[in-house]
């Protein structure tokens, strides 16, 4: 599932207009893991948002990028896999980290470095949902901020022969108030997605971030 599947209509697909790269609004860029990881909260966030399919697109991306070797996102899947067995979260770190060292050569180090791939991932999913929002506000937004302009200059000529076109000015107060409601209906639902959005983002940061620094906390020491 893309971005454009979550967040557009089948109308909104055919409309969609491309947009020129300086036009497009690049969310707040991932820092890359350092030597004590901070999640990134975002600007927005709301405990009800609907998020689940924004953390499961994002889910997926950080999937399709996983190779074969046991890297960071496989080292957090197994470090998960382990919390109904062992309840101390360092003793899952430690149990994870000293089975694969042997059997995948893995270290502190690329771990690490893979965690920083994995959040580049969500750099790029970032850049995309910015892209999708951007085509919406163009296609229903600024297209129809235009139309209203025209609207309300045909609106001004109709007014000095108000006499004779009233019946046509009254059809074109109704289309105005019609497109303004529209207008304010899209920015509400924009609105919507972009908090969806930015709590998905937050989640999947969090976790990410939050095994790299539990990996610094706990196995600093033996990675080699």
């Amino acid at each position: 599932m893309s971005w454009l599947d979550l967040i557009l209509t089948p109308d909104d697909k055919k409309a969609k207009v491309p947009v020129p790269k300086e036009e497009v609004a690049i969310l707040e860029p991932v820092e890359p893991i350092a030597s004590t990881p901070e999640p990134i909260a975002p600007t927005v966030l709301s405990s009800d948002a609907d998020d689940s399919a924004y953390v499961k697109t994002l889910e997926d991306a950080l999937d399709n990028k996983s190779d074969a070797s046991f890297n960071f996102l496989k080292f957090k899947k197994a470090v998960e896999s382990l919390q109904t067995i062992i309840s101390d979260e360092k003793t899952r770190y430690l149990s994870v980290f000293a089975t694969n060292v042997a059997a995948n050569g893995i270290s502190v180090e690329n771990l690490i470095k893979s965690g920083e791939d994995f959040l580049a991932v969500l750099d790029n999913e970032n850049s995309e949902f910015a892209e999708y929002i951007n085509s919406i506000i163009a296609t229903q937004i600024t297209s129809k901020e235009e139309e209203l302009k025209k609207l309300s200059s045909t609106k001004d000529d109709i007014v000095a022969q108000i006499t004779k076109l009233t019946e046509d000015l009254n059809k074109l107060s109704e289309d105005e108030l019609s497109i303004k409601n529209n207008i304010q209906a899209t920015q509400s639902a924009i609105e919507i997605k972009k908090n969806n959005y930015a709590s998905a983002l937050y989640k999947v940061q969090i976790r990410l971030k939050n095994v790299s620094a539990n990996i610094i906390k706990y196995l600093s020491a033996k990675g080699a």
